[in-house]
């Protein structure tokens, strides 16, 4: 929080009043309260004044009153578009997590979720797993737990509400540029059709990305 220099214009918009009492000496705090209350009222008012407040005005330039510094957010996300028309966004210092792994069925996979800003998330679960290239985001995927609506690579869904505003990939690429022991990077093209109620229409998604490997 920072702390705005003021100056005043003049104008008074009200008064403090400051009240001043003569009290007997050697009176406790719980004295003077009763005395005052069950004897004196108003009475007991040695001085009153009103001091007045005139009205402040700012001497700050508009960039300093800025109360909080907002983390920066990264360049890379998603745009979804069609039926919804969102972003997906995350901030530079805080990238979505990614793994690579051996799923269920023994196969190499590649797991990517951004769930960090906003409220649609974005899912890929790569089968088969190669490193750097380009998967079908349409592809089954990669099972690692029990899913029963996640029938494609590439899914999108609202949080909160995920078993009845959900989609699924039907066309389209994810595509790993590099990844490594650390990180790794990409990008997404694809179309997804709706797979819930709640879902009103199909959905393209485009953007690129990188990830830190959460490890497994």
């Amino acid at each position: 929080m920072q702390l705005l220099p003021y100056c005043t214009n003049g104008a008074t918009i009200g008064y403090i009043t400051h009240a001043s009492y003569r009290t007997l000496a050697q009176m406790s705090n719980q004295d003077v309260v009763d005395f005052y209350v069950r004897n004196l009222g108003d009475g007991w008012q040695h001085t009153v004044t009103n001091t007045p407040v005139e009205a402040p005005y700012s001497t700050a330039s508009p960039a300093d009153t800025n109360t909080s510094a907002q983390p920066p957010v990264s360049g890379q996300g998603f745009t979804i578009s069609g039926a919804v028309s969102a972003d997906i966004t995350w901030e530079q210092d805080f990238l979505p997590n990614c793994y690579a792994t051996t799923a269920e069925d023994g196969a190499q996979s590649f797991f990517f979720g951004a769930t960090i800003r906003g409220p649609y998330q974005l899912y890929a679960s790569i089968r088969a797993f190669r490193g750097a290239g380009s998967y079908d985001a349409a592809a089954a995927p990669a099972q690692i737990g029990r899913f029963d609506w996640r029938t494609a690579a590439v899914t999108v869904f609202k949080l909160g509400n995920d078993e009845s505003e959900r989609w699924l990939a039907t066309a389209g690429s994810f595509t790993v540029e590099r990844s490594d022991d650390d990180s790794a990077a990409g990008s997404l093209d694809a179309d997804l059709a709706p797979a819930g109620a709640d879902a009103k229409g199909p959905i393209h998604v485009t953007g690129s990305w990188t990830c830190r490997h959460s490890g497994n």
